[in-house]
Order: structure tokens, then C-alpha cells, then sequence
């Protein structure tokens, strides 16, 4: 929309409520849009009170004023940004008809269609000047429409795309917000005659059958692919949506990777790294991972992540396909220290990505055979003890886990010790073994713990927090602070400081907002976890309306994460529900909620695997 895009809404926009700010924003929109003529309609603070964000709200106020300005009668919508996406498409439907006439390829029911498929493609390839832009445009067409018998001029096309969205440069700007150009992505992949055969559109797009791979041509790529996995359902904020288009989007992504795997499957790690719930991404990788060749596993083991994930599945696969391939020797037949060390991180990195996709008895064993190889190291050389420190601490977590305390607790005792000895020399690694022991100690008390020795527990809690605090800032700094204080805040409840828990549980909650608002896609799907947990010990504490607004959040937040396929995610929405239905019972202030938990606790009743 032309007129829209081209202001900004003034600050002024405020309101407390979703209702409210409905129809301040109506307001403002009507006189932007120069027709401040019109009322705002019956319904319209009901349905911005339905929308879960700010977004939905500022969304249905303006459809409402977009269609009252067409002189056609506004309804009530659940998804008021699907309806901007449609306002859109008729925006440039009414510019295609009035610059190319009502006889032309792109006119009529099945003109228009193919039309949608054309809107799309700048949002898709961002950034393109207006020769590249036009031939891109020509490509994509003739890949979806092979036997078309009249081919539209892409000239045209393009001038018709400026005109409606400018950008600096002669460009073409993307359709905005992002959650406009995903729902026409679903749109155009559902409709054939938007986009022909969906694999040869999106592999034209993509550029899957041009063979070489620079930076350049990475980085157009990736921007695509954020764009289609925000489509997939693949999004920064853990907001999962099933959908038709789906299954259509999938298979032809899959048919673009199998053509080009050297571009697409480093491409799709980096995407599938950058958001919380990747396992769609990764089974389009995971056929090409099991038949490539060394070079391409190099290329994705540097960019996959280092914390549990959607991509913990194919981590486990190249790191296993990467361990097989047998090391190089010296002229004497022995390997280096330096290859060895590689070995060393892969088989811990590996352990960890089997534990977090169920499949522990084979993460104990890599993690054993992790720690006899830096045992080796150490005996070797008189060396590498930081390393063999991080082998102990892995082993001892993951022996914890499959419910062998005792022996988990021995190896982290031992590895608390060693990270100790080397954190009280001044070395340049010092920073990072001041973590490194934060770390294992906040372990340690978790252990301690389980085993029943709270005040052993909260005094190695508390040396955690005062270690890493000593430590610079930095990222690394904040992942283990995090832990260290939820740890400190669970130890304290334990020992029956509740007043001094809930002060550090609310220090780690803060710090966990944080870092999921920078980080989403290691920490977003962790939020809804931390606030529960947070809930319940607040009410232990007497604090029931605290405890309400904090459950609340982390309901509302847990059910946009895809709950059908997580039986533990499902397991604690319904323990966080009960609860909410009980304080509904109790409070009277939150008596009219009770319905809404109940119904709520009824569909996830209804999901199963």
C-alpha cells in the first residue's frame, strides 16, 4: 500500500489496552490514508482483543479502514494480516489492470493468479537491481510456466513493482511487515496457477541450478531462505503454525537441495541456526548429510549451533559421519596432539546432541570414550587438562541424567579441581576458566542437590555466581551467569531462603528476557520453562497474584511452540493450566478466566503425537 508505507505513525499512539490502542490507531490511520471520514466500526476493539500482539492489533485497524475506505462493509477476522496481505494483492491487481491493460497475460482470474506469483519474487530476492530484478522475474515465469502461450513483459512488470514499492537505488522494496510476505508465500506454494510446478518456481528463485557458490551469492540465498522458513513455520519469536502449504514448501525445498546440495544444505544450517525450532529444516538436509562428501560435513559442522536444538538430529549425523573418517598420522604412525583435540570436542559435542534427541545409553558411551581419550592426552603430553576437565564435567552430566549420581558427582569433584588449579594462575585463559568453573560448580551443586547435600549445594551455587561474576563480560558470560543463578535461586529454595530464592530467580528471569530477545533461537523455547518454575515458587511463597501474571505468561508463551509434537512441552502446559485453573478458583479478581484455561486444557487434551 502505496499511501501506508509511505509514513510513520507518531508516537502518540499509546493505549493500555489492545482495544483501546484499536481505536487510536483507527484514527490515525484514517487520516494518514487521507479519509478521515470514516467511523470505526461495531467489533473492532473485540477483535484487536483477540490478537496476541501488537502487530495483530495495529493490523485490524487498519483493514478496517482500508476496506470502510473501498465503500465495502467491514467483518470481524481472526487473522486481520492475512487481510493486508489481500489488501495488497488488490492494490496490485488494480495497477496491473490500469498500466497493462484488462487483455494482457497477466489479466483475468487466471491472469491475475499468475500475477501473485510475480508480486512475491522481490520479497524473495531482495536487493536486486532493476536488469537483475527484470531477468529474475523472466526466469522464475517461464520455470513455472513452460507452455505459456503469452508471456507478459517483465519491464512492465518491474515498473508496475517500483511504483508501488519504491526503495533506494531503482529497487524494489519487500513486502513489510515479515508476516505479509509469509502468508503470500503460503499463498502463491497453494495456488498453482500463482506458481506453476512449486519446485521450479522456488529452484528459479533460488537459483538452484547455477552452479558455484560465493559470498555474494551465500548471503542473497540465506536472505531467501529466512523468508521460507518464516513461511514453514520455522520462526525467531517459536511461533508454529501447521498449514497446507507445508507440505508443498517442503518437498520442493527438498527437490532444490538434492540439485544443489553445495549451496543449500550450508545455507539451511545457518537458517535452521538462527531460530528455535528447526526439525522442518533439518529433514530437508538430513538425505544430502547421510551421502556427502567430507568437504560439505566441514562446511556445516562450523555452522552448526553449540546448544540443544532443532538441529541437535543432524549435528549427531555429521559429527558421527565426521568421527568415522579416519585420522591422519605422522610418518611414525601416530596422530597430533591437534588432531586429537579435534577428535576430543567432536566426540563431546556429539554426546550432547544424542542426549538431546533421546538417545543417552549411545551419549554415555561417546561421552566415555571422550573422557579415556583426554586422560590420554594429559598422560601423553602433561597438557591439555582444561580439555580433559570439560570431558569429566560432560561425562558427569550426562551419567547424572541417566540416574548415576554417585559417579557423577566423582567426576565433577574432579573436574571442579582441575578448573580450579587453572583458574588461580594468571594465564590469558584465565577469563575463560573463571567460566569454565562457574560452570562446573553450578553442576556440582545440582548434583549435590539430587543427592541430598542442600548445604554443600548452595555454597558451591553461590561460588558460581561469584566466579563468573569476576569473569568479563560477554556472551559467554551471560549463558553461564543464567544457569549459575537459576541454580543459586533453586538452591536457596531448598534450603529455605524462599524471600532470597525469588530475588535471584527474578535476577535469572530478567537476564533470560534478555537473552532470548538477542538470542531467540537458543533461548526463546527456554522462557516458558524458567517463568513456570518461577510461578510455582512464588506461590509456595504466598505471592498468588505475582504467580498468576507470571504462569500466564509462560502459557500464553509455551502455546505458540509446536506442543503436537513435544509430549514434555505438553506435559508442563497442562501442569500450568492446572494450576491457573486452581488460582481462578481461589482469586476472585481472575474468576472470569476460569473458562478460557479450561478450554484451553480441553485442546491440549485433543493433540497427540
Amino acid at each position: 500500500m502505496r499511501e501506508a508505507s509511505a509514513h510513520r505513525l507518531p508516537n502518540s499512539i499509546e493505549g493500555r489496552e489492545p482495544e483501546s490502542l484499536a481505536v487510536e490507531a483507527f484514527g490515525e490511520f484514517a487520516r494518514q490514508l487521507d479519509c478521515a471520514w470514516v467511523a470505526a466500526p461495531d467489533g473492532l476493539g473485540r477483535t484487536a482483543g483477540q490478537q496476541d500482539s501488537l502487530l495483530g492489533v495495529l493490523a485490524t485497524a487498519l483493514d478496517a479502514v482500508l476496506t470502510l475506505r473501498q465503500g465495502e462493509a467491514w467483518a470481524e477476522n481472526e487473522d486481520p494480516l492475512a487481510r493486508i496481505c489481500w489488501h495488497e494483492i488488490k492494490g496490485w491487481h488494480a495497477l496491473l489492470e490500469d498500466r497493462l491493460g484488462t487483455d494482457g497475460p497477466l489479466a483475468g482470474r487466471t491472469g491475475r493468479l499468475m500475477a501473485e506469483g510475480l508480486l512475491l519474487v522481490p520479497t524473495l530476492a531482495r536487493r536486486r537491481e532493476r536488469r537483475e530484478l527484470t531477468a529474475l522475474l523472466r526466469r522464475v515465469h517461464e520455470a513455472a510456466f513452460p507452455d505459456a502461450d503469452r508471456r507478459p513483459s517483465m519491464a512492465a512488470v518491474h515498473g508496475c513493482l517500483r511504483a508501488l514499492y519504491p526503495a533506494q537505488g531503482g529497487q524494489v522494496a519487500v513486502l513489510e511487515p515479515d508476516r505479509v510476505g509469509e502468508i503470500l508465500v503460503r499463498r502463491v506454494l497453494l495456488e498453482p496457477e500463482s506458481c506453476g510446478e512449486a519446485t521450479d518456481y522456488l529452484a528459479a528463485v533460488l537459483g538452484a541450478d547455477v552452479p558455484g557458490v560465493d559470498d555474494a551469492r551465500a548471503e542473497t540465498v540465506l536472505e531467501t531462505l529466512d523468508v521460507l522458513a518464516r513461511a514453514r513455520g520455522c520462526t525467531a519469536v517459536g511461533r508454529v503454525m501447521d498449514h497446507p502449504a507445508h507440505a508443498i514448501l517442503d518437498e520442493a525445498l527438498s527437490e532444490a537441495v538434492g540439485i544443489n546440495p553445495q549451496l543449500l544444505v550450508p545455507a539451511l544450517t545457518v537458517t535452521g541456526a538462527r531460530v528455535p525450532h528447526a526439525e522442518p529444516l533439518a529433514e530437508l538436509i538430513r538425505p544430502a548429510l547421510e551421502q556427502c562428501d567430507t568437504a560439505l560435513l566441514l562446511q556445516v559442522e562450523t555452522r552448526l549451533p553449540g546448544y540443544a536444538g532443532g538441529l541437535s538430529g543432524v549435528s549427531a549425523l555429521v559429527l558421527e559421519r565426521l568421527l568415522a573418517v579416519p585420522d591422519r598420522t605422522t610418518p611414525d604412525g601416530t596422530t597430533t596432539d591437534e588432531d586429537r583435540l579435534v577428535r576430543l570436542r567432536r566426540l563431546m559435542s556429539r554426546s550432547l546432541r544424542l542426549q538431546e534427541t533421546a538417545r543417552g545409553s549411545e551419549a554415555l558411551r561417546v561421552a566415555d570414550e571422550a573422557v579415556v581419550l583426554a586422560r590420554d592426552l594429559v598422560r601423553r603430553s602433561g597438557r591439555h587438562q582444561r580439555p580433559h576437565a570439560a570431558a569429566l564435567h560432560n561425562l558427569s552430566l550426562l551419567r547424572h541424567r541417566a540416574g548415576d549420581t554417585a559417579s557423577a558427582l566423582e567426576l565433577n569433584v574432579e573436574a571442579v579441581s582441575i578448573y580450579r588449579n587453572l583458574a588461580d594462575e594468571e594465564t590469558p585463559q584465565r577469563p575463560h576458566l573463571l567460566l569454565d568453573t562457574a560452570w562446573a560448580l553450578s553442576t556440582l551443586a545440582l548434583l549435590r542437590l539430587a543427592d541430598g547435600q542442600v548445604n554443600g549445594a548452595a555454597e558451591d551455587a553461590a561460588e558460581g555466581v561469584l566466579r563468573c561474576e569476576s569473569a568479563a563480560d560477554g556472551a559467554r558470560r551471560q549463558d553461564v551467569l543464567l544457569q549459575c543463578l537459576e541454580t543459586l535461586a533453586e538452591c536457596r529454595m531448598k534450603t529455605g531462603l524462599t524471600d532470597e530464592a525469588l530475588v535471584t530467580a527474578a535476577e535469572a528471569v530478567a537476564l533470560l528476557r534478555e537473552l532470548a530477545r538477542r538470542r531467540p533461537a537458543q533461548y526463546v523455547a527456554r522462557l516458558p520453562h524458567t517463568l513456570q518454575l518461577h510461578g510455582l515458587w512464588l506461590i509456595r511463597a504466598g505471592r498468588f497474584h505475582e504467580a498468576h501474571d507470571v504462569l500466564q505468561e509462560a502459557v500464553r508463551r509455551r502455546a505458540v511452540l509446536p506442543l503436537q509434537a513435544s509430549p514434555h512441552l505438553r506435559k508442563q502446559q497442562r501442569t500450568a493450566l492446572s494450576v491457573l485453573v486452581q488460582l481462578t478458583a481461589e482469586l476472585d479478581e481472575f474468576a472470569d478466566e476460569r473458562t478460557s484455561w479450561r478450554e484451553m486444557e480441553a485442546v491440549l487434551d485433543g493433540l497427540t503425537d
